[in-house]
Parts: C-alpha cells; structure tokens; sequence
C-alpha cells in the first residue's frame, strides 16, 4: 500500500476478516486472531489450524502431506494529510501453508488372550477412504472383508480428523501360522492398508502403511 510506504496518510479505521466478513474484537480473540501496524506494514496473525480455515490432502511421491489454507480479509479506512480525503482499501488473500509430510500411523492392538489381531490407521482427514486391505494371500475390499468376518471401522474424531480400525481373528483363513517343533502354534498378520484419496485434481493417489 503506497500510502503506508510515503508516510503522508492517518489510519483512522483497520479491520480483518475472514472469506470476506468482518471480524469484530471479540471474535478475533477467541480465535487468536492479532491486527497491528506498523510504519511500514499491517500484520495479521492466524494460528495455522483456526476452525476458519481448512486442510487440504496432498500426495506427492506416493506420499501423505497435508496443507492449511485460509482468507483472511484486510479492511482499511484512511485520510491523507494533504486532501484529507478518505480512502477505503478492502482486500481478500489466501494463504497456503508449505507442504507437511503427515505419514499415516499404525498401532497394534493386540491382545492374544481375544484371539484378535487389531491394529487402528490415524489419524487421516476426514475425507481419506479406506479401499482395500492387503493380506499375504489376498488383497479385499472393506466390504469383503466385513463380509468374512472382519471388522473395518471409522472413527470419527471431534476435531474433524477420523481413524480407521481393523480387526481379524486368530482363526481367519488369511493368518498364516508357524508351527514350531514344540506344536506351538504362533501366527502372523501383516496387513499392509492401501488407501485411495479423493483429490478433486488428481485422478487416483495412494499410500500405504504396514504392521
């Protein structure tokens, strides 16, 4: 803004917003929103995650990475020492944060004495779907793997992001067993969860994460 840059001008009004609507001071704190000037600049502030904003999915190389995207609006009201007219400045500028590697995580858990293999994916956004799960013998759609007997699941978080569960009994014909020359039997499951993002630009991404 030139005006900021020559000196010659009063800041009589300044306001922020976001998507085009004004904020008033008791909605910028409570987002943690700041406004200030100096003799140069107007700074905003917005804390990367505030609820005006949203994440976006990204998939480079195969890979899980997330961006923040946000528009605030700047609002400025002016009278210039020499017209003493006013001057209104009203701008929108969307912001996107650099690229994040989010690689999905895996827990197990597994309790031997329920004969249940469980492990839980997450956390994933809310718009991630689980397609298929890789086995060593097979590789099934959610549906054929509820249909035999396992249990997919999501779960919902309150801060918009969603997990994905997974259990398989010991006895499912996918577990491979490794007897030992004791006759104990021990069993082995690795799944590998092959996950397809619905990107609106991309036709088809995917990552995985094993166990």
């Amino acid at each position: 803004m030139t005006p900021l840059v020559d000196g010659s001008f009063e800041i009589r009004e300044m306001h922020m917003g976001i998507n085009g609507r004004r904020l008033d001071g008791s909605q910028m704190a409570a987002r943690g929103y700041t406004l200030s000037a100096t003799d140069f600049h107007i700074v905003i502030e917005i804390p990367v995650g505030s609820p005006d904003g949203h994440y976006k999915r990204h998939a480079p190389d195969y890979q899980y990475h997330v961006t923040y995207i946000v528009e605030p609006m700047l609002e400025v009201l002016w009278r210039t020492s020499v017209s003493r007219d006013d001057a209104r400045y009203k701008v929108l500028f969307p912001i996107t944060t650099p690229l994040v590697l989010h690689a999905p995580h895996v827990q197990e858990n597994t309790v031997p004495e329920a004969r249940v293999f469980s492990v839980v994916l997450g956390p994933l956004l809310h718009d991630v779907v689980l397609r298929n799960i890789t086995f060593f013998t097979s590789v099934l759609t959610v549906e054929e793997s509820n249909a035999r007997g396992f249990t997919v699941q999501e779960h919902r978080h309150s801060n918009g992001t969603k997990s994905i569960s997974v259990s398989v009994p010991f006895a499912a014909d996918i577990v491979l067993k490794d007897a030992s020359e004791m006759m104990d039997a021990k069993c082995h499951f690795v799944p590998a969860y092959l996950l397809r993002f619905g990107f609106s630009d991309m036709t088809e991404s995917f990552t995985s994460a094993e166990s």
